[in-house]
């Protein structure tokens, strides 16, 4: 059996994710497990159960979650074009493609990073806060980011990508 991930002193962890009331992905289940007749002397005390870092986890979720749809090449592809953008101007009929690009990868680090990911996604990205802001503000004007539902406390990461988006990405990525 694959496991999740296999702590120093030989245990497994497995995880599942599921999504609290405001629909933000966390850890709903961890088991910590051994081989049979391969527990070790002390089982798991504090320093291996340290070494279980649930940012980990999600980062690993996130990278075989469904939503990650592009290959690391692909996701090269767009990073490259949301960084050049410093360099060059973008035609108007090309906007809609920016702010797919700035939606993508916001939903990306909001999975990880519910608690600021637009702080971290302009460190990420090189980009003033304020500039992550408006794009991620006109891809919901546009239809490539969905609003709140509603049902979590406002300030909170939220949105996904529409079919609108995920295209436009597709297209942007040479598929």
């Amino acid at each position: 059996m694959i496991h999740d991930q296999t702590l120093s002193n030989g245990a497994y962890v497995d995880f599942k994710v599921g999504k609290d009331s405001s629909g933000t992905p966390v850890i709903t289940s961890l088991t910590i497990s051994f081989d049979q007749g391969k527990v070790p002397i002390g089982g798991i005390g504090s320093t291996i159960f340290r070494e279980i870092r649930t940012l980990d986890l999600m980062r690993l979720w996130f990278i075989e979650s469904s939503r990650s749809f592009l290959t690391s090449n692909q996701e090269k592809t767009l990073r490259g074009y949301v960084k050049e953008l410093n360099v060059r101007r973008i035609r108007d009929k090309d906007k809609e493609s920016e702010y797919s690009a700035f939606a993508y990868f916001y939903v990306k680090f909001a999975e990880v990073n519910p608690n600021n990911p637009t702080q971290r996604l302009a460190d990420d990205l090189e980009k003033s806060v304020k500039t992550i802001q408006a794009k991620l503000t006109l891809a919901r004007k546009h239809g490539l980011l969905t609003m709140s539902s509603g049902s979590g406390p406002t300030g909170r990461a939220h949105g996904q990508l529409t079919a609108k988006c995920r295209r436009l990405i597709m297209e942007l990525v040479g598929q």
